[in-house]
């Protein structure tokens, strides 16, 4: 059957609901990334993967359509970029969550894709949670395969339509990665020289001068696979997880 909740009638969601009460709820962004790829990058990758995974499981959990606006103030500079207060994000996952609710879930695993929005999601989760009485999980930017990430893409700071999300492009659509406006890389400058657990308030000017970080020109798509399908198989064990102990 079809896991897309917006492809689905009310009757279908109802039973859906029922043989499996747990949804998906991808998160993204609208924002820049490089002159080379398209500023729905995240919300694509979180809503595919959702898929792909909830597929893969009997009876499927549902997939709520995407939030595809996300926190991306610091993005705004580059251009090309939505973006969405901390606070109105949050209140827009907990109303989404809490429709689901009212229909009989019992589980929301949230897919995010994108890094600006993991401090505004782990409090949504915690609201969802105590609001509502449901399990809330944040899967972050492919913390299932985390490890094959560092394997695969070992660069520092490879983290933004550089080397690692520029082959997971490459993996998924191909035609959507403008090739010949890979930008030569430049240096990373991490502000006020902090260590990685310092967090630091930054615009991405101050970090680049392309609006990338990572060097983009390394990226090949087996890279971008082999991590992809890393990711899938994690969603689905963590999916398959959170369903065993609701049901249990």
């Amino acid at each position: 059957m079809d896991v897309r909740w917006g492809h689905l009638t009310r009757e279908e969601i109802k039973e859906a609901l029922i043989r499996c009460p747990v949804v998906l709820l991808p998160v993204g962004s609208c924002e820049q990334h490089g002159p080379h790829l398209p500023v729905d990058t995240d919300t694509y990758d979180a809503e595919r993967a959702a898929i792909e995974a909830a597929e893969q499981i009997t009876p499927p959990p549902l997939v709520l359509p995407a939030i595809p606006y996300g926190v991306s103030e610091h993005h705004m500079s580059f251009g090309g970029t939505i973006t969405l207060k901390p606070e109105t994000l949050l209140e827009v996952v907990v109303d989404v969550a809490e429709s689901a609710v009212r229909q009989g879930a019992k589980a929301v695993v949230i897919v995010n894709g994108h890094g600006g929005n993991s401090a505004v999601l782990a409090i949504a989760a915690q609201k969802i949670r105590r609001g509502f009485g449901v399990a809330c999980l944040v899967e972050d930017c492919g913390a299932v395969a985390e490890d094959v990430r560092k394997k695969l893409f070992p660069q520092p700071y490879d983290v933004h339509a550089g080397d690692f999300e520029t082959s997971v492009v490459l993996a998924t659509r191909p035609d959507a990665v403008r090739k010949d406006a890979i930008p030569t890389p430049c240096d990373v400058r991490r502000p006020f020289n902090a260590p990685p657990k310092v967090t630091v308030g930054f615009r991405m000017e101050d970090m680049t001068q392309t609006g990338v970080l990572g060097d983009a020109s390394k990226a090949d798509a087996e890279r971008g696979k082999q991590f992809w399908q890393a990711e899938i198989e994690g969603l689905k064990k963590l999916l398959e997880s959170v369903i065993a102990e609701i049901h249990g």
